[in-house]
């Protein structure tokens, strides 16, 4: 089992001195998974991926639509159906692997949740209609969606019930976040579609309104930070994306460049990192970066692809959307980066001084600063990096540090991998230190790459230790980047 520390233990262990929580991601580049299609079909498009990188989505069979679950290890399966004669609709997938979405027929749409145990169950309608729509679901069980034109949730104790709207008492609800917050579409008293959020405590909140756009806007994610990304039509009728944050306010991403026309944001994590789709390309954007075309993010996988929309992004930073594949046909595809951080952080000798996760990600002389504890009998620091690998037998592995010390004299630097087949820490590198500025140290893994990847939780753990010869010897060793590349 892996050591590395939860989210949940972040506040303990920095209380403490001893570790540092989760930062952002940084740019990289992406390969792509061609995610095929389910037996005879002819074109798949995936909606949603969960932390674990499962994914759901749907696949054309002979005309019909059906949904899928996909896993690395099992592949894409049909998930079968609430009844017969329906086009289904895999919409959203929790951390559980549960998936919510709805089965669409002449007379009748059916919301339904499916897990790999149980199945396809069908929620049922609101009185007086035979339209239920299941699109966002949450790690709680919490999905949401609309039923006879109103904002609804249902889970497995309350079953359907109605959340609130802007005042006309039309709702069109889209995802719903870990604290129950819900982001969609609503009409406002004078019947205006605007983008609105709802969680039980507050109410509705009009999106459209606080963002100074009265006309038409959607809202088609919500983070765990209460983040919103939609659109909304600009005076000529094209489609602008949006990010609205509670705490900052409006941000508009702006075009995506060389692409310009409609523009949507499907989706936000919480790093605020946010996907979609751009003048018939998929893009990416974060604060600080811009609106990068994801084409142009790609490994040498990606020949021959075209990437159109990107409908959803984990907190992995894994990408799921559609494009054409290199036989022009319309596929499913999944972007895992080609590099990963560190997730988390334990200082084991030392004490830090300054610095977070956020400083680990580029080579800019912002870093985490850690000092030896002079009340420890041995003049070391030792700080171990977790993270997690995209996939579970990578055929290439290379880790990178970036460090330096602040000492009068020598002071060895030894890294380590984690071996999780002989669960030892295994040396990769041992030298010693710059005193002079950053030294770059990337160490290139031999024969079975797959034993430093956790079976099951992909988990993946590098350690750092500097030591000095000298007992009462007092230094720091700053450390700039921390990085795992496939």
């Amino acid at each position: 089992m892996s050591r590395c520390f939860s989210k949940s233990s972040f506040a303990f262990f920095l209380a403490l001195g001893f570790a540092l929580a989760s930062g952002s991601h940084g740019q990289t580049l992406y390969s792509v998974v061609d995610l095929g299609d389910l037996p005879g079909g002819s074109a798949s498009r995936a909606f949603a991926i969960n932390d674990n990188g499962e994914i759901c989505g749907t696949s054309t069979v002979s005309n019909s639509t059906r949904g899928f679950f996909w896993s690395e290890s099992a592949g894409m399966i049909d998930i079968g159906s609430p009844g017969s004669g329906f086009q289904i609709v895999a919409q959203d997938i929790n951390n559980g692997g549960v998936i919510a979405g709805y089965g669409d027929s002449v007379n009748e749409t059916v919301g339904f949740v499916w897990d790999p145990v149980n199945g396809s169950q069908n929620v049922g309608t609101l009185s007086g209609s035979n339209r239920t729509f299941l699109r966002g679901i949450n790690d709680a069980g919490v999905a949401t969606g609309r039923s006879n034109g109103e904002g609804i949730t249902w889970d497995t104790v309350n079953g359907l019930q109605t959340t609130g709207h802007l005042g006309s008492g039309a709702a069109d609800n889209q995802a719903i976040n870990e604290l129950g917050q819900i982001a969609g579409a609503s009409f406002d008293p004078s019947f205006n579609l605007h983008a609105y959020t709802w969680d039980s405590q507050n109410g509705a909140t009009d999106i459209g309104a606080l963002i100074g756009k009265n006309s038409v806007s959607y809202a088609n994610d919500i983070n765990n930070f209460g983040v919103v990304a939609g659109s909304f039509l600009n005076p000529t009728s094209e489609s602008v994306s949006y990010v609205w944050d509670p705490a900052t306010g409006l941000d508009l991403p702006g075009a995506v460049p060389g692409a310009p026309g409609d523009s949507q944001a499907n989706a936000i994590n919480d790093s605020g990192q946010v996907v979609g789709a751009g003048g018939s390309v998929a893009f990416i954007y974060k604060p600080g970066t811009g609106v990068r075309d994801l084409n142009n993010l790609l490994d040498s996988s990606g020949d021959l692809w075209t990437l159109s929309t990107a409908l959803d992004i984990n907190e992995r930073g894994q990408i799921v959307g559609i494009g054409d594949a290199p036989d022009g046909t319309v596929s499913a595809f999944l972007l895992n980066p080609a590099n990963t951080f560190a997730d988390t952080i334990q200082v084991t000798r030392g004490t830090v001084r300054a610095g977070s996760l956020n400083d680990l990600i580029a080579s800019d002389d912002n870093d985490l600063s850690v000092s030896r504890n002079p009340v420890d009998v041995q003049p070391t620091i030792s700080i171990e990096f977790c993270t997690q690998s995209f996939i579970s037998s990578p055929d290439d592995l290379t880790f990178t540090l970036e460090s330096s010390v602040f000492a009068r004299a020598n002071i060895s630097q030894e890294i380590e991998l984690f071996d999780f087949s002989s669960q030892q820490w295994e040396q990769v590198d041992m030298r010693n230190a710059s005193r002079f500025g950053d030294l770059t140290v990337t160490v290139d893994t031999s024969g079975n790459v797959s034993r430093f990847v956790e079976a099951g939780s992909r988990a993946m753990k590098a350690r750092v230790t500097f030591n000095s010869a000298q007992p009462r010897a007092r230094f720091s060793a700053n450390i700039d980047r921390v990085e795992w590349n496939f």
